[in-house]
């Protein structure tokens, strides 16, 4: 896996501050001639003078103290996504310190595009546009060191903190706005400190920062997506909202409904959600505007497996922790529905048809249905495998793919297993034709547990996990016939562990992946992202 690149901030490093030779920024000249336009009115106790020299110590820590000012230490970077890592401590409660992420070396405070307050009141806050506030309430102690996270997307200007508190890693903030100032900032690419207060200190030490490259955007939290023409895409929270994304990742629509998502060839929207035997089903137009509603008793602890809408109407699937256990189909003008189809182990949607594999100790059979469940074609094959992904959007294939331990064929070349290094690898990827189930090719994915697979046209995006201590997420590119695309891409988490889970891909090629980012350590919490990447 291509490794993010990261940079660590040693004791060698040059602290950047203006009215110093060590750093001729282009943030110190643009203060020195006035005002940043759209800047917030400080006032002159929020504006310390600038000490000619900062303190720093021989290990790399970035020491502020009061009437110290801003000093700032320069990071990776980043135009998309930036993660950084820092170690804090503060010297007193009563102190008043803030670190913050800028472009530049920051001198104001209006300079900090995010930050994060050791408050005079004992406790951290973070900074969400015009105000200081916290998620989750988090006391601090004098003299302890905390482990601090903060995630940056620069497309929608948010940013989240993450603070480790003993064994628990609690999140402070979850999506804060940058500062009005910076509602517009391109790149971050500094570190700045300053302790605001009459007295205290406060030490940043273990600096470490990364940055993305070939994402697009990242949106914290796990959705269920859709994705639409010209890199737009639906996103949704899979309980309470969805939204319509742009390009980069800004808010075009909002619907307060959630749930598995889909749309039709003129853009019309569907949500459905099961929950307690009950399935709903929303309909709107292309410009979120509700049409009709439907409500419906479903199996008992069913939920929404896949989604899939044409001119016509909308294809549901429902699943148990057995497998799916059936798909309906309703009109697009909103009249009764029902099941078109029992159950299978997994199934994939599309708008003119559905596939359904079937799993049992030692065979598999895939199907091929239309979208009003007639049976195309059926194969079964002696191959005792799982089933954990499947995608209908390759050019005329049906792909799936799993697990086995055995020799596999699927009426092409065997697939062996191999012998077993670090971690299992026997997971593979299948495609056969949608015309009349004709094998199209067979290859190995070298991982141990598949978690999604996507396709439009041409292009197979698959997602895996290797289990090893830790366990590492994946990410394959693949064409039409098998072959392999490219490499992986830089996430902007340094660390190489962590989780994956689904993926899609839109029209253009743009890959919508599942990426949960596991910190500090390898057995930490995960907190899910959404990462838009480029094709």
């Amino acid at each position: 896996m291509q490794r993010a690149r990261a940079t660590r901030l040693s004791s060698i490093l040059p602290i950047l501050l203006c009215g110093s030779a060590l750093a001729p920024l282009p943030s110190c000249d643009e203060a020195a001639g006035g005002e940043i336009p759209g800047a917030e009115t400080i006032t002159e106790a929020q504006e310390p003078a600038i000490a000619a020299i900062p303190a720093f110590t021989a290990e790399g820590c970035l020491i502020r103290g009061t009437g110290g000012g801003f000093a700032s230490v320069p990071l990776r970077p980043a135009t998309v996504l930036s993660a950084t890592d820092l170690e804090v401590t503060a010297s007193a409660l009563s102190l008043d310190g803030v670190v913050g992420l800028s472009r530049g070396a920051a001198t104001r405070f209006d300079h900090l595009a995010g930050a994060v307050r050791f408050a005079p009141a004992g406790a951290l806050e973070a900074r969400d546009g015009a105000v200081y506030r916290a998620d989750v309430g988090i006391p601090f102690e004098a003299g302890r060191p905390y482990q601090i996270r903060v995630i940056a997307d620069v497309p929608s200007h948010t940013y989240s903190v993450y603070v480790r508190v003993g064994d628990d890693v609690i999140q402070l903030a979850r999506r804060y706005a940058f500062r009005s100032s910076q509602a517009a900032v391109a790149s971050l690419d500094a570190l700045a400190a300053i302790v605001d207060g009459p007295s205290g200190q406060l030490s940043v030490c273990n600096i470490l920062s990364a940055a993305s490259s070939g994402v697009a955007y990242s949106r914290e939290g796990a959705y269920a997506v859709a994705p639409l023409p010209e890199d737009q895409v639906l996103a949704s929270d899979g309980v309470a909202a969805t939204w319509k994304l742009g390009p980069a990742g800004e808010v075009l629509g909002q619907i307060e409904r959630g749930g598995e998502v889909a749309a039709d060839e003129l853009g019309n929207v569907y949500v459905a959600l099961a929950s307690r035997g009950q399935l709903a089903v929303h309909a709107f137009t292309a410009q979120l505007a509700p049409r009709w509603t439907r409500v419906d008793p479903v199996e008992p602890f069913a939920d929404v497996h896949a989604l899939a809408a044409d001119a016509s109407g909308v294809t549901i699937a429902l699943a148990t922790a057995q497998g799916v256990s059936s798909i309906r189909r309703y009109p697009a003008g909103g009249g009764a529905g029902g099941p078109i189809h029992g159950g299978g182990t997994l199934a994939a949607l599309a708008r003119d048809g559905f596939a359904v594999a079937t799993t049992w100790s030692g065979g598999i059979a895939v199907s091929l249905y239309d979208r009003d469940g007639a049976l195309r074609w059926s194969r079964s094959f002696d191959n005792d495998v799982t089933v954990e992904v499947m995608t209908l959007g390759l050019d005329g294939r049906v792909v799936l793919g799993g697990h086995f331990w055995d020799p596999i064929s699927f009426g092409g070349p065997t697939l062996e297993p191999a012998p077993w290094g670090e971690f299992d690898v026997d997971s593979y990827a299948v495609a056969l034709a949608r015309a009349d189930g004709s094998h199209a090719f067979t290859v190995r994915i070298p991982t141990t547990r598949l978690t999604g697979a996507g396709a439009d046209g041409g292009r197979l995006v698959i997602a895996g996990e290797d289990w090893v201590t830790p366990i590492f997420p994946h990410l394959w590119k693949l064409d039409a016939y098998g072959n392999y695309l490219g490499g992986e891409p830089a996430t902007g988490f340094y660390e190489e562990w962590g989780r994956s889970g689904r993926v899609a891909v839109g029209p253009s090629g743009r890959i919508y992946w599942e990426r949960s980012m596991v910190w500090p350590s390898p057995v930490s919490p995960a907190f899910p992202y959404l990462l838009a990447l480029a094709p």
